[in-house]
């Protein structure tokens, strides 16, 4: 192995260097040069570009038992959509089982691609190993994305903004036909922050890359020039890896060195204008009846790359709007209805001075908080 050849060289030049053997250690320097090559090939598959992937399960993991959202919010949103039978319930599936220690299939799966699996939005959320806890983060599953026609893209592009902006609450049932209109019950019409997407992740499958329909690839496009339009960053996964490249099937520690992945990849980038270092590949669980401590590694780095991605998002200023937060049922509120009336009278003016519409206005939670963000917007 190359490993060990250049093991022998280095122990080599060290013992002539010992015995003061000059020449014989600078005889062995052109062995050692080839044996590092050969080494870095190996772990890096030469010139491919895989070396942001990391197989340090323990380290990743340990990440994300740490991770606590900054600037004080209360959850992390991760939005995945892409074409149908990409992977994108699998892959929530895979996140559930890492983290649990065990196999899951908490988001429904189905293998026969014809038509969406997913048919409502949902919110997956975590526990952590105690199960009093729950992670920081939450999962958001689209409906996948298909070439029916031209009206079922608009309408999937129109119900996609509307996730990324915190519209579509829980069990919203999607329509081909139809998208979700803001007199729907499920309609949120005063989103928080935590309500939005931090990051929008699109999911391919690794086999239909070279198959990807243009009119998908464009409407793709365009949900990423609206994401970026909100400041909301955006990244792929490409999924099934192994079954599309046979030397990661043979054995999943070759992700780093696959050319054929590499090519995927690069032409991915093409198509839909995603980074390469920006797509991640990733092999699910589906078949699998434990788990296996490389694909569990796989899964880490790359949920830890969407979480310090999408910090980028959260710790950008929040809207004043945000800051401001809803509260259905607020003793403080009620019992101080005459400052209350008075803060939001000054919001109401200070919004046309700042341009918030009336849709992103909120009812201040107590009078003390509406003033502080009223002293700094007077102060601006």
């Amino acid at each position: 192995m190359a490993a060990d050849r250049l093991g022998v060289s280095v122990y080599s030049i060290m013992y002539c260097v010992k015995t003061s053997n000059l020449c014989s250690s600078i005889l062995a320097l052109p062995s050692l040069i080839k044996h590092v090559q050969s080494f870095s090939q190996l772990q890096l598959g030469g010139d491919v570009m895989f070396v942001f992937l990391s197989r340090d399960r323990e380290t990743d993991l340990q990440f994300i038992n740490d991770y606590k959202p900054k600037g004080g919010h209360r959850q992390f949103r991760i939005l995945l959509h892409g074409p149908v039978g990409a992977g994108k319930s699998s892959f929530i599936n895979s996140v559930f089982s890492v983290l649990e220690g065990k196999i899951c299939h908490k988001a429904t799966v189905c293998n026969i691609i014809q038509t969406s699996f997913t048919k409502k939005y949902m919110t997956y959320k975590l526990k952590k190993g105690d199960q009093k806890n729950v992670y920081p983060f939450v999962l958001n599953d689209m409906t996948g994305l298909s070439n029916i026609n031209w009206k079922h893209r608009r309408v999937y592009e129109k119900d996609m903004k509307m996730a990324m902006k915190g519209h579509i609450r829980d069990e919203y049932k999607f329509h081909p036909q139809s998208a979700l209109s803001e007199t729907d019950p499920f309609f949120n019409r005063n989103p928080t922050v935590n309500d939005k997407a931090h990051i929008l992740v699109t999911v391919f499958d690794a086999n239909t890359i070279n198959q990807l329909d243009e009119s998908v690839a464009e409407t793709i496009q365009e949900i990423r020039d609206e994401a970026t339009e909100l400041g909301i960053p955006h990244v792929a996964i490409l999924s099934k890896i192994d079954e599309a490249c046979p030397e990661i099937r043979e054995d999943i520690k070759n992700v780093c060195q696959s050319r054929a992945l590499q090519k995927k990849i690069q032409l991915l980038s093409k198509l839909v204008g995603i980074p390469e270092n920006c797509i991640f590949p990733v092999k699910n669980y589906n078949s699998e009846k434990k788990l296996n401590h490389e694909i569990d590694a796989l899964i880490l780095n790359t949920l830890r790359h969407l979480i310090e991605i999408g910090e980028e998002y959260l710790s950008r200023t929040p809207h004043v709007a945000d800051l401001i937060k809803t509260d259905d049922v607020c003793s403080e509120t009620r019992s101080d209805e005459t400052n209350v009336r008075r803060s939001q009278e000054k919001v109401h003016s200070l919004r046309k001075t700042v341009k918030i519409p009336d849709s992103c206005d909120h009812p201040v939670k107590t009078y003390e908080s509406a003033e502080i963000i009223l002293f700094h917007l007077e102060n601006f």
